[in-house]
């Protein structure tokens, strides 16, 4: 094999591997149905001042974007087995509420309306957990995405 061919070989290769895992999920975050942030496993999917790039199983504390307690709705895109837990509370403490969405099938562009509901259907199951009356719409402090289990090949 030329040198040529074995460097084509491995930009595919990396290249793919990339394109696998880089765009695991994305959330697009809503103040009454205006954006107010996008967060995505993918720099730049979103190009803009609200754009910002969060790993899997990142505290994405919203109060360090200048967001906090602003959020009401969410756009969703996400692999299955994804799991994306929203809490009232920052650093991924949910003492007060939480709203974890289990993935269960692969999507782009769910619309997530209330994150004060439990219900499922066939992309997905939410479970809203409230401490007395406690809210989140509006209130979202702190958002951390599970990676789904992989089996690599």
């Amino acid at each position: 094999m030329s040198m040529l061919t074995v460097l084509l070989v491995s930009l595919l290769t990396t290249f793919g591997a990339f394109a696998q895992t880089a765009q695991d999920y994305q959330i697009i975050l809503y103040d009454h149905y205006q954006p107010i942030a996008s967060f995505s496993t993918m720099p730049g999917l979103n190009p803009g001042n609200i754009n910002h790039t969060a790993n899997y199983n990142q505290i994405i504390n919203l109060r360090d974007y200048n967001i906090n307690d602003r959020a009401d709705n969410a756009l969703i895109s996400a692999y299955t087995g994804s799991t994306i837990t929203f809490y009232k509370n920052a650093d991924a403490d949910g003492s007060r509420g939480i709203c974890v969405v289990h993935v269960k099938q692969n999507f782009s562009g769910y619309k997530l309306t209330s994150l004060e509901h439990t219900y499922e259907d066939a992309y997905i199951k939410v479970d809203f957990y409230s401490a007395g009356r406690n809210s989140l719409n509006g209130e979202l402090s702190c958002i951390v995405v599970t990676p789904p289990n992989r089996v690599w090949n």
